[in-house]
Order: structure tokens, then C-alpha cells, then sequence
């Protein structure tokens, strides 16, 4: 009879023991709360996102017409779809209305300006444009790897300084001249070459020569800027194009 109410006894506390421990877990300090709580985040510093050649604001433009006046060339998006190219933008909200960019020259007040920034590589040389979204005439070459590129204004027009400094007679050492009086020649691939009145930068451009076309030379060479610059015929029409500038050929002669 001992033995039993023994057992009975030894049963009825396990029993027990067993509806209780998990109560007791279930409250108890050790017991992990299995609920998901979320993890509050702290907002970072907001990123203003780098637009690579996506659509840009209607002030591209008139850079890519400044760039095309600075080089002497047609300048277009396509002209960035190779290995040494590239462009992009982003949003801006700048310090100053001189859009923080002291070199550009202009006078600058302390005030916050919203405005876009454009980051080109053209052939290996960079430029880097700015301008407030309020005012498209506002938009400047802060800086450039290109020595002859002065910084500052350019205007709604694309009417900026071509950074192509006059030196008459001042021949581009690094390009020796290959065309020859009486022969043809022809434009480079890529970009079209721009045929003006006269044989420097700022003369009026007259017309196109688009790649591959094809030219008699007339007269030359005659250098300004640095540039060597050949009188020809094209299409019945007669002016002034360059042969190169830098370390590139915009003309070759044809065999």
C-alpha cells in the first residue's frame, strides 16, 4: 500500500511539475519573446543620385554646343559612345550663387542655389559644367582638364569662349600636316568637321563635312590656336577646316 501511494504521489508531482514549467517558462526572465520587433533605422544623409547619360535636363544642349565650339566639332550625345568618353548629371542644391566654383570668375553671394551639375569626359578630357534649374542662361564651365578651356559662362546660346586661345602662325607640334595642295582628303571617323570663313576658331562656320567626307585641298596650311587649318572644297562649297587639335587627326589625305 506504501509502495502505491508512493507511486500515486510521484506521479501527481510530475503531473504537476509538467502543467507548471512551461507556465512558469513562458513568464520567466530566460524566455525569449519569439514576436518580431523591427529595428528602428536612422535615416543617413540623403544621396543625391549620379545620373549616367540618362535624360537630362533641356540645359544639356547648350553645353553640348559649347563643347562643340571649344573643339571645332560637332559635338552630340553619340559622340560619348566609345571607350574614352562618357557624361552624367546630378542634382544639386549649392552654397553660393557662384555654384561654388571660384574659377568661373563670377561674383557670389552665400545662398542656397538648387541647381545641376554635369561631369563630361570627351576623348579623355574632363569638363564640369553647372547651372541653376531657375536659369538656363546661367550655366558655366567650372573647370577642365583641357588648358585651353578658360572656365566661366556660356549662356543659354552655347556662345561661351572656344578656350582656343588666337596665336597666329603657332603650329601644333605633336600633329605635323599630312595634306597636300591639289589631292584630296577626307574627314576622320566619328564626329563631322566643321568648315568655316576663315582659318581659326572664331570665324563664322559656313558648313559641315560629315565623317568620311570627302575634300580637295586648295590652299595652306595657315595655323592659329595651336590648330593647322586647310582651305578646301566640299560640295561646291569652299572654306576652312582643321586638320586636328591635341593628339588627334580630324583629316587624313587619301592615297
Amino acid at each position: 500500500m506504501r509502495r502505491i501511494q508512493t507511486t500515486s504521489l510521484f506521479l501527481l508531482i510530475a503531473a504537476v511539475a509538467f502543467l507548471v514549467l512551461p507556465l512558469g517558462m513562458s513568464t520567466g526572465q530566460a524566455q525569449t519573446n519569439p514576436t518580431f520587433t523591427p529595428i528602428p533605422i536612422t535615416p543617413s544623409a540623403v544621396v543625391t543620385p549620379v545620373r549616367f547619360g540618362s535624360a537630362a535636363p533641356a540645359v544639356f544642349d547648350d553645353i553640348l554646343a559649347d563643347l562643340s565650339r571649344r573643339t571645332g566639332r560637332t559635338i552630340t550625345v553619340e559622340s560619348f559612345d566609345n571607350t574614352t568618353s562618357k557624361w552624367e548629371w546630378k542634382d544639386r542644391v549649392y552654397a553660393d550663387t557662384g555654384f561654388e566654383c571660384p574659377a568661373a570668375g563670377r561674383t557670389a553671394t552665400a545662398q542656397s542655389v538648387v541647381g545641376y551639375q554635369f561631369l563630361l569626359t570627351l576623348l579623355n578630357v574632363d569638363y564640369d559644367y553647372r547651372v541653376s534649374t531657375a536659369d538656363r542662361t546661367s550655366l558655366i564651365l567650372c573647370s577642365s582638364s583641357n588648358p585651353r578651356a578658360t572656365p566661366g559662362p556660356v549662356g543659354s546660346s552655347g556662345t561661351g569662349s572656344t578656350g582656343a586661345v588666337s596665336q597666329p602662325g603657332v603650329c601644333p607640334q605633336n600633329l605635323p600636316g599630312r595634306l597636300v595642295i591639289g589631292k584630296t582628303g577626307r574627314v576622320t571617323p566619328g564626329l563631322a568637321n566643321r568648315l568655316r570663313s576663315a582659318g581659326n576658331y572664331a570665324a563664322s562656320i559656313i558648313g559641315k563635312i560629315p565623317a568620311g567626307g570627302v575634300f580637295t585641298v586648295l590652299a595652306g596650311p595657315s595655323c592659329d590656336a595651336a590648330t593647322r587649318w586647310w582651305q578646301v572644297s566640299y560640295n561646291g562649297q569652299t572654306g576652312f577646316t582643321a586638320e586636328g587639335y591635341g593628339n588627334e587627326y580630324w583629316l587624313e589625305p587619301i592615297p
